[in-house]
C-alpha cells in the first residue's frame, strides 16, 4: 500500500462554501478528547473506517456528507480529528477541508480517496491523503501521526 502523502500546493478557499465557513470556538485539538469524525458519502466506507478505528480504542462519529460533517463538528466539541473522503457530491473533501481549517484551525485532518488526485485538483497545503484501498496499518499510522499518539500502545494490556 502507498504511504500517506502531503500536498504542498498553496490555494485559496473556494467561494462556493463560504456559507459554511463560520469560525468556531472549539478548543485546540490538544485540549480535546480524541473522538474522530469520519465523513464519507459511501456509508459502507465510512462505517468500515469507523469500525477499524473503534477496534483501536477510538471514539468515532460518522457523517455522510460535508454539510453533515460540519453539523457533527458543531454538535460534538470533543472531536479531535477529521477523516474525510475527497470525492463526494456537492462539496468535495478539499473544499470541506478548507472550511474545517477556517473554522477549526488546530483540528487535524486526514483525506481519503479511491480515485487519483489529478493536476486539476486544488489540493490544500499540507493535506495528508490516504489512497483507497489502504491498509489498516496505514490508517492507524495516519491517525496516530495527526493525533500525536501511539494507537498500538492504546491496545496493549495494562
Amino acid at each position: 500500500m502507498a504511504a500517506p502523502r502531503r500536498a504542498t500546493d498553496k490555494v485559496t478557499p473556494s467561494a462556493s462554501i463560504t456559507d459554511m465557513a463560520v469560525p468556531s470556538t472549539h478548543p485546540p485539538a490538544s485540549a480535546r478528547p480524541r473522538t474522530i469524525l469520519i465523513v464519507d458519502d459511501d456509508r459502507d466506507a465510512a462505517d468500515t473506517i469507523a469500525c477499524l478505528l473503534e477496534a483501536s480504542g477510538m471514539s468515532v462519529v460518522s457523517a455522510y456528507s460535508a454539510r453533515e460533517g460540519l453539523d457533527r463538528l458543531d454538535e460534538h466539541p470533543d472531536i479531535g480529528l477529521v477523516v474525510s473522503d475527497i470525492r463526494m457530491p456537492g462539496v468535495d473533501g478539499f473544499d470541506f477541508l478548507r472550511v474545517v481549517k477556517h473554522r477549526f484551525p488546530s483540528l487535524p485532518t486526514v483525506l481519503t480517496t479511491g480515485l487519483p488526485v489529478t493536476d486539476d485538483d486544488i489540493v490544500p497545503y499540507g493535506a495528508l491523503i490516504l489512497q483507497k484501498p489502504f491498509a489498516v496499518e496505514d490508517l492507524k499510522r495516519a491517525v496516530a501521526e495527526q493525533l500525536q499518539i501511539d494507537l498500538d500502545a492504546r491496545l496493549s494490556p495494562r
